[in-house]
């Protein structure tokens, strides 16, 4: 899935219903807070374990490669809304799936890195699209690696790269790109995992990961310097469900996936705002210190067990409830 920031849509594409050789789907469906809308029945191929990302410089959401029925691919793909547009289809990169893919929008690139190769090969190349071009952009860095996930923090102007399967193990390594170098910033916080999915929340300025293999359904956030885990109750643990986030409605949402204890396709889609939502106490639909603040000071003072007093998602109600959401609310 990718999200459509100009229209407001969440768009998704493809996908496995089923064991592990299919079938492989070809609908394009999109998802407006309401519910899901059929797009398009033709363009790519039916295929799994492909990659999307949203290009805000054209306003275009992107996919490249997956698993087409027989072989890997190695098409990039792009949707208007209306119809999707081959745009490449040479020898590089590669096919591949599993790649992670994510949209640099201060550079304004697609940054793709790993991905399954074939014959038991993962990549560990670092790949840019312009937009009409693929550029290889480096070799060093993060190990060979699949199922991983990727953000670009805009914040910070850097993609964020958690986990991943690397050989037989999973990963638990954060790596960042800054457009020309990786570098390894934590080896602590979630547990090594494969098929997990994140989003960057550009309101709360964080990235947002939930659950995948090797774990339950437990959720992190990474604010740049450290991992946290979110207590919230949720979903049930999963891996390969794809995630967004929706920016128009302030929320992390996910469609789908393997749920573990099953090993059945999931169809349900969820929504998540953070610990205490955008911020927006008084619901005026606008966060500002002069009506947000002093109520969940209130909030706070009054010891209110509720998600809009532990801001920081601790399960206690303190001071330190009151410091992250100043730090919040005054950027």
């Amino acid at each position: 899935m990718a999200y459509d920031a100009a229209r407001q849509r969440t768009v998704l594409f493809g996908g496995n219903a089923g064991g592990p050789y299919g079938p492989y789907l070809g609908d394009t469906w999109e998802w407006d807070g309401e519910g899901w809308t059929l797009k398009s029945t033709t363009g790519p191929a039916p295929r799994t374990n492909h990659a999307m990302a949203y290009d805000s410089v054209r306003s275009r959401v992107i996919m490249f490669g997956g698993f087409a029925g027989s072989s890997q691919s190695r098409e990039l793909w792009e949707w208007n809304g209306t119809t999707w547009t081959l745009k490449s289809n040479g020898l590089n990169p590669w096919a591949r799936e599993l790649p992670a893919l994510a949209f640099d929008s201060a550079r304004g690139v697609a940054v793709m890195f790993g991905g399954y190769v074939g014959s038991g090969a993962a990549s560990n190349e670092t790949w840019e699209w312009s937009g009409t071009s693929w550029s290889l952009r480096s070799t060093e860095g993060p190990a060979p690696r699949i199922a991983h996930s990727m953000v670009f923090d805009s914040e910070r102007s850097l993609i964020v790269l958690f986990g991943g399967q690397v050989g037989a193990t999973a990963n638990g390594e954060t790596w960042e790109w800054n457009g020309t170098d990786w570098s390894l910033v934590s080896t602590s916080g979630p547990t090594p995992r494969t098929g997990h999915a994140m989003a960057y929340n550009g309101i709360r300025k964080s990235t947002f990961l939930f659950s995948g293999s090797y774990k339950s359904n437990d959720s992190w956030e990474w604010n740049g310097n450290e991992w946290s885990q979110r207590l919230v109750p949720g979903p049930s643990s999963r891996e390969r469900h794809a995630m967004v986030f929706d920016r128009h409605r302030g929320v992390c949402l996910f469609y789908g996936g393997n749920v573990q204890t099953t090993g059945l396709r999931a169809s349900d889609i969820w929504e998540y705002s953070g610990p205490c939502g955008t911020g927006d106490f008084d619901a005026d639909g606008v966060v500002t210190t002069a009506h947000d603040l002093p109520r969940f000071v209130a909030a706070v003072l009054n010891d209110v067990s509720s998600c809009a007093a532990d801001f920081n998602g601790d399960t206690v109600v303190n001071g330190l409830d009151v410091a992250q959401f100043v730090d919040f609310i005054v950027p």
